[in-house]
């Protein structure tokens, strides 16, 4: 859809440039013989075709358009990028949701046991457990009072 929308725009802002081109390099030829150019001119698309209907002959409209044009480009850019950086974090979790780390923590553990760490980690963990539950019950203790 942004990729869409992107294109778009992207065809606007350039039959407001073909324009504005048509209008600076304009010298004594009527609207009717650059338009008539124009179209038989064989790399204009359809889409660039119809982006450039109802656009102003005002030299300075159309740089305003331009300019316009413009900022929508940059901000579908923008939208476009966040879009695939979502996308490209929900692919990161996915994967994570979906590994076995069951394997890792085993071997984890069994190496800690082995150079004799565990049983001193689970001892720091107990305190620190028992550490937090004092300090909530102290102060609930104060909230209660």
């Amino acid at each position: 859809m942004l990729q869409e929308q992107l294109g778009a725009v992207q065809a606007r802002r350039q039959a407001v440039l073909d324009k504005l081109s048509d209008t600076a390099g304009k010298n004594g030829a009527t609207a009717m013989d650059t338009d008539a150019a124009a179209g038989s001119n064989g790399g204009s698309s359809g889409v660039q075709q119809q982006a450039g209907s109802g656009l102003p002959d005002d030299e300075a409209e159309l740089q305003q358009v331009a300019a316009e044009a413009e900022g929508e480009i940059a901000r579908l850019q923008d939208e476009l990028e966040a879009e695939k950086a979502k996308r490209a974090n929900w692919h990161d979790e996915n994967i994570r949701r979906k590994h076995n780390y069951i394997p890792f923590l085993f071997n984890f553990l069994k190496l800690l046991a082995e150079k004799r760490q565990l049983k001193r980690l689970i001892d720091e963990a107990l305190e620190e457990q028992q550490r937090q539950q004092k300090e909530r019950h102290t102060k609930a203790a104060r909230m209660e009072a």
